[in-house]
């Protein structure tokens, strides 16, 4: 049932082809994806919290300093995205429905290799 539910908000028949690095650190990895914007990429701060206004994404970070972006993207756990969104009750219903739920395993589904 989630499946059908989250096929509208994700098109899992088209998953894209990723382009991958054969070797590098999470860090060179990160630099080598953000180059071409290197100076719209916010790092070594958290956020707490997020809202969409007509404007754009205004982010809260830990220090209580909020924000105005265009977007956000999210490079952290399910969990812990949810917990960003429903700081000021931004997540959706999918989203308060799927995010606390995902639970993370280190097997791996050999098909998938």
């Amino acid at each position: 049932v989630m499946a059908e539910i989250l096929s509208e908000f994700v098109p899992f028949h088209k998953t894209p082809r990723f382009a991958t690095w054969s070797s590098g650190s999470p860090g060179e990895v990160f630099q080598k994806m953000t180059a071409p914007f290197r100076d719209c990429v916010r790092t070594g701060c958290s956020a707490i919290g997020v809202r969409n206004l007509v404007q754009g994404v205004q982010v809260e970070d830990e220090d209580g300093r909020e924000e105005l972006f265009d977007g956000v993207i999210f490079a952290v756990a399910a969990p812990v995205a949810h917990r960003i969104l429903s700081r000021w009750g931004e997540a959706t219903l999918v989203e308060k429905a799927v995010l606390p739920r995902i639970a993370y395993t280190t097997d791996r589904d050999s098909s998938m290799a």
